[in-house]
């Protein structure tokens, strides 16, 4: 990377970024850092996770099963809000599985400079990533920015135009990443009036619900829900396509006219990922014969996501507090967790679920004085520190939880 190139990118603001990586075109992707990513589950893996698709568009030429742990190298990775520089980052193809009968077919992004780069530290566990790639003088090179509080995590997401849940993957080129099964089969179910009218939220879940009944998972509820959650957003963008694309193509009078569509079709993807989680939360409950209430108010007119088992029981003072519980849904619980705390005065011990893929043992600390207790999905308790995980329930262990205090008289 130039002298001169540097200079430019050293210390702009973050809105000066985005403004350079629309203008010139460069290749970007955003994640969230899991706890594989950062390091804190103490594991094998080294660096930051990608898909094959990610791979097979930027380093096609180490995609291969020929050779042992192929690589490429990035010259220089520059985070202008640490004015940090990451020297000759590997992107490497971890493929022993096919090289030497070993176990491992991934693909990272590794030798970021140790514990102090921005992507390694383990307080950035769960934050959102934007990273973006662009050649010079025959060298690849790339710009980073993890972001450092909620307000720069809103003006990535409204840039991108969508949210980033963990797990997932959002990039310039609108790739699909993910590892949903046969959509077809679900696409044949649509109504054709949604192809004219666009569904509500609970209405594409529905659809999902139906197509993946409670009755054929009930032994794996935690996979589940993240099943239907990457159906739904499957469904949701194969709609949204149907419907927008021919808006598009007719083309607008007025920039105004524009401005509206593309806010009209914000609106939309936040009205159906604000509502998403409780409504795989709350159907599932329905299905365990859980009992519960959503959206009840407590003190102060808060509205906890969910309070157990209702919110009558929650006022009545002779109703006893050791059955009583509440559950925050957040998809990502970094920074935001602490909302939750004055959402249920009676509750001493708040639960909290969450899709973020780790947190910093700073932050475990924290909700454990707190006193508030995490939930996620069973596959998700690996991306935590190890000396944590019997602390953090899984959604089935929550759920079996409340049913047996609901039975005791």
């Amino acid at each position: 990377m130039s002298v001169e190139f540097e200079r430019k990118f050293e210390r702009i603001s973050l809105e000066e970024l985005l403004d350079s990586i629309s203008e010139n075109g460069w290749y970007w992707i955003a994640k969230r850092l899991s706890g594989n990513d950062t390091g804190i589950t103490g594991g094998h893996q080294a660096g930051v996770y990608y898909p094959k698709a990610f791979f097979e568009k930027n380093f096609s030429e180490i995609c291969t099963t020929k050779i042992k742990n192929p690589y490429s190298i990035i010259r220089t990775v520059y985070f202008p809000n640490d004015d940090y520089k990451s020297q000759s980052v590997r992107a490497i193809y971890y493929n022993n599985k096919f090289t030497e009968n070993g176990t491992r077919n991934e693909y990272r992004l590794t030798s970021w400079g140790g514990a102090s780069a921005p992507v390694q530290q383990h307080e950035n566990t769960g934050g959102l990533f934007l990273f973006t790639l662009f050649h010079e003088s025959n060298n690849l090179y790339g710009l980073g920015w993890v972001a450092s509080s909620q307000s720069e995590e809103d003006i990535i997401e409204d840039w991108i135009g969508t949210e980033v849940f963990p797990g997932e993957f959002r990039d310039r080129d609108n790739i699909n990443y993910s590892q949903t099964g046969n959509i077809q089969r679900l696409i044949e179910r649509i109504p054709s009036s949604w192809y004219s009218d666009f569904p509500s939220g609970y209405d594409i879940f529905s659809l999902v619900e139906e197509y993946l009944p409670w009755e054929n998972s009930r032994n794996n509820i935690d996979k589940l829900l993240l099943d239907r959650r990457e159906y739904e957003f499957s469904l949701f963008r194969h709609l949204e396509s149907a419907f927008v694309l021919p808006i598009i193509d007719n083309g607008f009078k007025t920039i105004d006219e524009f401005i509206w569509q593309a806010n009209s079709i914000t609106n939309r993807r936040k009205s159906r990922t604000g509502k998403s989680l409780e409504h795989n939360l709350s159907s599932i409950f329905e299905s365990e014969g859980v009992l519960f209430d959503s959206q009840s108010i407590t003190e102060n007119r808060k509205k906890p996501d969910f309070l157990f088992p209702s919110g009558e029981k929650y006022h009545d003072p002779n109703f006893s507090e050791d059955k009583l519980n509440m559950l925050g849904a957040k998809t990502c619980c970094k920074d935001r967790w602490r909302q939750i705390l004055s959402e249920a005065n009676r509750i001493k011990v708040k639960h909290l679920f969450t899709l973020q893929e780790g947190t910093s043992t700073q932050q475990l600390k924290e909700m454990s004085a707190s006193k508030v207790k995490l939930v996620v999905p069973k596959q998700n308790k690996k991306c935590f520190p190890i000396e944590w995980r019997n602390e953090i329930l899984s959604l089935r262990e929550f759920v079996d939880y409340r049913k047996r205090i609901q039975t005791v008289q």
